[in-house]
C-alpha cells in the first residue's frame, strides 16, 4: 500500500482507481491495522510452534517496531522517501523476524543437546 502512493498523482491524472487514491486520507491507519494483524499472526505462529520468549521479543517485537517506524516516518507525498522505505524496510522487518527465529532455534537446539547429554 505504501508503494501505491509513489504514482498517486499519475493515477489520478489518467483515471486509475488505485488503492492509494481510494484510501488516501486513511492510509496510515490502514497500515497500522495491517501491521497489527501481521504481528498478531506472527505471534500465533509462534504459539502454534511452541516458540520461546526470544522469538516473541525479537521477531514479534522487532517487526512491530520496524513497521511502526515506517508507518510513522514514511512521507506518502515524497516518492523518493516511499522508495527508500519500500526497498529497505523489507530487510529491516524481515531481518528481525529471521534473527528472532534463528536465535530461538539455536537456544532450543542447545537446550535439547544439554538434555541429551544428561540422559
Amino acid at each position: 500500500m505504501v508503494y501505491a502512493h509513489m504514482d498517486i498523482n499519475d493515477d489520478a491524472g489518467v483515471g486509475i482507481k488505485s488503492i492509494a487514491l481510494k484510501h488516501k486520507a486513511n492510509t496510515k491507519y490502514i497500515l497500522a491495522g495491517l501491521a497489527a494483524s501481521m504481528v498478531g499472526l506472527l505471534a500465533g505462529a509462534g504459539v502454534a510452534t511452541g516458540a520461546g520468549i526470544t522469538f516473541y521479543a525479537i521477531s514479534c517485537g522487532g517487526a512491530a517496531l520496524t513497521l511502526g517506524a515506517m508507518i510513522k516516518r514514511v512521507r506518502l507525498k515524497d516518492p523518493g522517501n516511499i522508495w527508500w522505505w519500500f526497498c529497505n524496510n523489507c530487510w529491516m522487518t524481515g531481518g528481525v523476524i529471521s534473527l528472532g527465529l534463528a536465535i530461538d532455534y539455536s537456544l532450543n537446539y542447545i537446550e535439547d543437546q544439554s538434555e541429551e547429554r544428561l540422559n
